[in-house]
């Protein structure tokens, strides 16, 4: 329930949305770190979800979803899943739309 009814607090069309920020200023986090975990492959492809930070190993609640590929963050940020399905609707996203309700599928793990 930590995401439940967060605002995305920024939006970059064709890039990227970002939420997960309990402050809604985009530096507010839970309190804690997580160690950096950083992708290897081409996660950072439409629908590819990863962890924002401030810098290795300072990434804690926030997370973002790619509208598109960014190959350019791929060995950089922890890649933590995908989309698997209503890509259009992450597309679509605004800044001030909620996170009604998260869900994690651990089933379809790579």
């Amino acid at each position: 329930g930590y995401y439940d009814h967060l605002e995305l607090h920024r939006v970059v069309p064709n890039f990227v949305a970002q939420g997960g920020d309990p402050t809604q200023s985009g530096w507010g986090g839970p309190g804690f770190a997580i160690p950096a975990e950083p992708s290897a492959g081409a996660g950072y492809v439409e629908g590819g979800v990863g962890m924002a930070d401030a810098g290795r190993d300072s990434a804690g609640s926030q997370w973002f979803v790619m509208h598109g590929p960014a190959p350019h963050l791929d060995g950089r940020y922890t890649w933590v899943g995908r989309v698997v399905s209503r890509q259009s609707a992450a597309n679509s996203l605004l800044i001030g739309d909620q996170v009604q309700t998260a869900t994690v599928d651990l089933q379809n793990r790579p």
